[in-house]
């Protein structure tokens, strides 16, 4: 009995964890405006991993790391939320990792 709690705790931890992700996903689509939206990043498969700043000479980049494509997007100032713009071309890992060692 006590390992079929410890299961269903398990279960139940993963499930939270998959959820919050997709809302995570879901937040991160609404703040992207305008630009090139190039991918639904409502995708079923969709997981969010990680996201950050990143400074190129004087431009600023907001970008999100999926397990599958990388978007990255610019500062954008109009309306009145905080929202980001995609800069051009967001890509897959793979296409970006050729891009970067060619």
């Amino acid at each position: 009995a006590h390992q079929l709690i410890i299961e269903i705790n398990l279960e139940v931890d993963e499930k939270k964890r998959l959820d919050e992700n997709k809302r995570k996903v879901v937040e991160i689509d609404r703040m992207i405006v305008g630009g090139k939206k190039t991918e639904n990043l409502l995708a079923p498969h969709r997981m969010f991993v990680r996201e950050g700043d990143l400074q190129s000479g004087n431009e600023k980049f907001h970008v999100f790391l999926f397990n599958d494509i990388f978007v990255v997007c610019r500062p954008h100032h109009g309306g009145k939320r905080a929202s980001i713009s995609p800069a051009d071309g967001s890509l897959p890992p793979a296409q970006l990792y050729d891009q970067v060692v060619a």
